[in-house]
């Protein structure tokens, strides 16, 4: 490697250093914005009826203040009148409130009921609903902070499968999120096993897949930081110097 393309190199991990711990933080921790999918984009309705709190939520060493919709955190079961669509809703907003608890303390029982809640809404649900669609990007994110936080290659594998199923049938709205989510699933995937080359290229091509459509204003810079993360950690293994720029390019 020449001395500029060194220095170029020493530039970009300067520069991108940070936004790649964004990067992780923002999509792939329990706390971040890009996962509080469960409790602001993909909101729903269901029966139950108390007023909305404020908690602080602490996840990975991360702290933000989280505006939590009405607490689902006691409903034990959805509404039994609802049909098949409502209930999966409401068995999205119940695994949500589960999820809300492992970030508060970290046990994994609460994740484990949340996954197995999600498991339920993805069974009752029809294809190619919104439900399904919540379903299966919640599960997909669940499943990856299980695998961090159990070195399970297994739950890494099911959270990569089930965000490929998001990415099929999301509504429009939906598409960038499922497509941030199963980009970083893909590089969680290559940092368990950095011979997985495959999955760091598949990252970064799901990233621009989601860029060259019509991301969110919020999914966008998370999804810049992603092809910037991923550009760096290919380089690192490729020297490729096209790699290099387009993390140097992305990660401004």
């Amino acid at each position: 490697m020449t001395r500029s393309t060194t220095l170029s190199h020493e530039l970009v991990l300067s520069v991108c250093r940070q936004p790649r711990r964004a990067a992780s933080l923002d999509a792939r921790a329990p706390a971040s914005e890009a996962l509080l999918i469960g409790l602001q984009l993909l909101s729903a309705p269901t029966c139950a009826s108390t007023q909305s709190r404020t908690v602080a939520v602490h996840c990975n060493a991360q702290r933000s203040a989280v505006r939590i919709q009405p607490a689902y955190k006691d409903m034990a079961t959805p509404c039994p009148d609802d049909d098949d669509e409502q209930r999966a809703l409401a068995l999205n907003e119940k695994a949500k409130a589960l999820w809300r608890t492992f970030c508060e303390n970290g046990a994994s029982q609460p994740l484990d009921e949340a996954i197995a809640a999600l498991e339920d809404g993805i069974r009752i649900s029809q294809s190619d609903t919104i439900a399904r669609a919540k379903c299966l990007i919640n599960i997909g994110v669940f499943l990856s902070d299980r695998a961090r936080l159990r070195g399970s290659a297994q739950d890494l594998r099911a959270s990569i499968d089930f965000l490929r199923q998001a990415s099929q049938v999301a509504p429009p709205q939906f598409i960038s999120t499922s497509l941030l989510n199963l980009g970083n699933s893909l590089q969680e995937q290559f940092n368990f096993d950095r011979n997985q080359q495959h999955a760091l290229d598949e990252a970064i091509e799901v990233y621009e897949e989601a860029l060259a459509g019509s991301p969110t204003d919020s999914d966008r810079p998370k999804l810049q930081n992603g092809i910037s993360a991923a550009s760096l950690s290919r380089f690192s293994i490729s020297d490729d110097a096209a790699d290099l720029e387009r993390a140097s390019c992305f990660g401004q």
